[in-house]
């Protein structure tokens, strides 16, 4: 977005803060609908519901998570009065159709799986995003949780053991409190998962699963493989990209239905991917997205 764009935005959130009325007489479909808020929470509801996704079988995971936030959406815009929405600082979009949560009889018979895709190194983040996972699924625990951290923790020959372990401290507290039964980490190799071993007081808090990426090839590491049986490591495999979704597919996707100005400067915190299956038969019950965004809105004079 241009710098006169940023201006005028800025300058409208400030006239609808309060300072200045937007004159009746302006057409209500050139205004924002959600020009005041901060927050965003998604949840796509259960997608293998989705007529629209089961006619498009070759998505990737990327493509699948842009084609939900946009199917989500527009059914949510259509379902909702926007001109409630204008004063809200936080945005509850969830599926009208396909959003549920499981009945307390569905409980014992469901096993929950968890991708995290964590895009902050915010522990204080990490531990409410587990919680509110379980309340929008309506879950007392998580069975599995693979959490993905940025990609730019690997950046460095050395993990940064000052962002990795207040992290990985908050999923075994989470473990301790049996909201979480089994908790794995996503693409660490050989030397990543040796540097975290090494640095963690108690073994017994290693992480159970480590997810191995092969899209740019079909074998693991032998490195990978031995360190992994040595430790008694869990290694799956998964095909999504280092970065699920970024701030400009988010903003463009967010614009296809909405004002320019609901779109602007939203990050997202977190995105969790979950499955839900029917114990001892491995059927899918559901499988769903639910993200959690924030943006900062600076007001000027005009």
């Amino acid at each position: 977005m241009t710098a006169v764009e940023t201006n005028n935005l800025e300058n409208l959130a400030h006239k609808l803060n309060g300072s200045q009325s937007i004159s009746m007489v302006e057409d209500a479909k050139y205004l924002p609908i959600f020009p005041k808020a901060t927050r965003l929470l998604f949840n796509s509801g259960n997608v293998v519901s989705s007529d629209r996704l089961k006619k498009r079988t070759n998505l990737n995971p990327e493509e699948e998570l842009l084609e939900v936030i946009n199917n989500t959406l527009v059914t949510w815009l259509n379902s909702v009065d926007k001109n409630e929405l204008r004063e809200r600082k936080l945005i509850e979009c969830r599926h009208p159709e396909f959003y549920e949560k499981l009945n307390e009889s569905e409980k014992s018979d469901i096993s929950i799986s968890v991708k995290l895709f964590l895009n902050t190194f915010d522990p204080e983040e990490l531990n409410k995003s587990i919680t509110k996972i379980l309340e929008e699924i309506g879950a007392d625990v998580i069975d599995t949780l693979i959490l993905s951290l940025p990609e730019k923790i690997f950046n460095r020959d050395e993990l940064p053991r000052d962002l990795l372990l207040p992290l990985w401290s908050v999923v075994q507290q989470n473990v301790r409190n049996k909201r979480v039964l089994t908790a794995g980490l996503c693409d660490f190799n050989a030397k990543n998962l040796e540097q975290l071993l090494n640095a963690l007081e108690d073994k017994n808090q290693k992480p159970t699963i480590n997810q191995v990426n092969i899209t740019s090839c079909c074998k693991m590491p032998e490195e990978l493989v031995e360190f992994a049986k040595i430790n008694n490591i869990q290694l799956t495999t998964h095909i999504d990209p280092k970065e699920i979704l970024t701030a400009e597919n988010l903003e463009s996707n967010l614009r296809k239905n909405t004002h320019q100005y609901d779109s602007h400067g939203w990050m997202h915190n977190w995105i969790a991917r979950y499955t839900l299956l029917l114990k001892g038969r491995g059927i899918l019950k559901s499988k769903g997205y639910i993200i959690n965004a924030q943006r900062e809105l600076r007001y000027t004079k005009v």
